[in-house]
């Protein structure tokens, strides 16, 4: 089994920070940034916040974090057979952020996407699961 963290950072209440994959699998897609939990991480809390700030250079401390959901299920990432993603969400009134970002090597760029905009095909993995939570 794998155990990955994805954090679905809100901007405003109306859009959603998003990375451009520029790897496979999914590359090209929209994903929140996320990726392993690790043994170092203690939590996945932890790891979310450690996941973020490698791929955006954006701090959000641990507690800051509400659970938004889990997934999982086989197939969900076509490099592993049976993974879960514990989904977080952590929401930032502060459009300026964007200002502080510094994207990895595994996003060709990182952008700012209204809520209502996104479409499940524009999606890598299973992200638009998660992002319909956030519509409700």
């Amino acid at each position: 089994m794998i155990l990955t963290v994805d954090a679905a950072i809100i901007v405003g209440g109306r859009s959603l920070l998003l990375l451009r994959r520029s790897k496979y699998p999914f590359a090209g897609k929209l994903v929140f940034p996320g990726g392993h939990a690790e043994d170092k991480d203690g939590n996945t809390r932890t790891a979310a916040s450690r996941e973020l700030f490698e791929e955006t250079g954006i701090e959000i401390p641990p507690e800051r974090w509400g659970l938004l959901t889990v997934l999982d299920g086989r197939g969900r990432d076509p490099r592993y057979g049976f993974s879960v993603s514990v989904v977080y969400r952590a929401d930032i009134d502060d459009p300026l952020i964007l200002g502080k970002i510094r994207p990895s090597d595994e996003a060709s760029e990182i952008l700012l996407v209204p809520i209502d905009e996104l479409r499940e095909e524009d999606l890598g993995f299973d992200h638009f699961d998660a992002i319909k939570k956030i519509k409700k």
